[in-house]
């Protein structure tokens, strides 16, 4: 998994630009919902929409891709745009105190469901594709892997 290294490796880098603190881990995760559209959306496009804008509002507006950051103290949520070049960060959409917030997993043959709990009892869904072990220290980091 060398070449996952090297992504890792790189985007690590990118956010670590724009956070301060030590950036000890990443996730590169969709929403919940996001990678079984794209199969319904060959079939359906109406449908596929239709199964957007339901995940984009169980996931609190975020964008079909986001990346955490992971330091000592926080999670940081970014919009971000994967191209040739590696990643382009865009707006920071969230921090979490990282004692406040439970990360869980349920893995799946090709998918693992993350669900981002809050003391409040609001959750997140998010997905992650199995396919590559990119988010698999990220997770382990988060005690969810």
């Amino acid at each position: 998994m060398a070449n996952t290294d090297a992504y890792r490796t790189s985007w690590t880098a990118t956010v670590q630009e724009r956070v301060a603190e030590p950036v000890r881990g990443i996730l590169g995760i969709s929403r919940a919902g996001s990678l079984s559209r794209l199969g319904v959306g060959k079939v359906s496009p109406i449908a596929s929409m239709a199964m957007g804008s339901a995940a984009k509002q169980a996931t609190g507006g975020f964008p079909e891709n986001v990346l955490v950051a992971i330091t000592d103290t926080t999670l940081h949520v970014f919009a971000y745009k994967q191209g040739n070049r590696g990643i382009k960060l865009k707006d920071e959409l969230a921090t979490w105190p990282r004692n406040e917030v439970t990360v869980t997993t349920e893995r799946g043959s090709t998918l693992t469901q993350i669900t981002v709990g809050f003391a409040d009892g609001s959750s997140y869904a998010f997905e992650s594709n199995n396919l590559s072990d990119f988010n698999d220290p990220g997770l382990a980091l988060l005690g969810a892997g």
